[in-house]
């Protein structure tokens, strides 16, 4: 913690975006091959943000072993490429799903990723029909299972499940379903701070990927200053739950971000 969090002060007292990235390292392999990780490889470590490629990133940890990333357009195979992420190394996907290290981007041309993926077989009428009735009777339960689940906990674990499949069988996952789970999977508090990002959407106003919450907040203060108000409220009781004990009031958040929403809409409606 004390090396990333160093190395990210540093960066960005010259100017570089960074931020700190936590979760496990990569572990050991096992007998079969595969990684083998346990709560004492819980890590962190630092991400620098690149134009036109994204977040790539170190490892400033005196400890661990140096990254090891891929510099030439050789064609990676299936096997291979499962191997490699299932370590930390190559975690950073863009939304296209191509690998986002230091590969040339001339190369990047060559990397085939399908558009769609079709039907494999036809059923007949009776068996369609069965089955149909079968996923909406799931989908109904699964549905009312959500409604009254208000943490999202089972249609996170579910979304989670359908990425997996994905890409156990080395298909491309659809842009959407990997937002629908950062959607799911994200604390009450953050989906109404993202209302702040919306608003800004709504405006047009165009914010680089790495500004903070405190930038983007004031980057909307000044598009609607009426609101400054409600903006900071709501910065306030994000920061509390991020940075301290409190969890912050939800219904406050819940409360000031509905009304800059519908305010940043009204703002783009009457602009038209």
């Amino acid at each position: 913690n004390y090396s990333a969090s160093a190395n990210v002060v540093m960066l960005r007292a010259v100017g570089i975006p960074a931020r700190l990235a936590v979760g496990f390292a990569q572990g050991d392999r096992d007998e079969r091959g595969d990684f083998l990780i346990q709560q004492s490889d819980a890590h962190t470590w630092p991400e620098v943000y690149f134009p036109h490629i994204g977040w790539v990133e170190f490892e400033p940890t005196s400890s661990e072993s140096l990254f090891i990333r891929p510099s030439g357009s050789d064609a990676v195979g299936s096997n291979e490429l499962g191997d490699m992420l299932s370590g930390r190394i190559l975690n950073n996907l863009g939304e296209d799903g191509q690998i986002i290290e230091d590969v040339p981007l001339s190369d990047l041309e060559h990397v085939f990723v399908p558009e769609s993926v079709g039907p494999t077989q036809q059923t007949d009428g009776p068996v369609s029909s069965f089955w149909g009735m079968i996923t909406l009777i799931i989908a109904t339960a699964l549905s009312g299972m959500w409604y009254f689940n208000r943490k999202q906990f089972l249609l996170a674990r579910g979304l989670r499940l359908v990425v997996r499949v994905y890409e156990r069988n080395n298909l491309l996952v659809p842009a959407l379903l990997i937002r629908w789970m950062h959607w799911s999977e994200a604390m009450p508090m953050t989906r109404a701070f993202h209302s702040v990002n919306i608003s800004l959407g709504l405006l047009g106003e165009k914010i680089p990927l790495h500004f903070t919450p405190q930038e983007r907040a004031n980057a909307l203060a000044k598009l609607i200053p009426e609101k400054k108000d409600e903006i900071n409220s709501l910065l306030a009781e994000h920061q509390k739950s991020l940075f301290t004990p409190d969890e912050g009031d939800l219904k406050i958040a819940r409360r000031t971000s509905f009304a800059i929403r519908w305010y940043a809409l009204k703002t783009r409606i009457s602009s038209l």
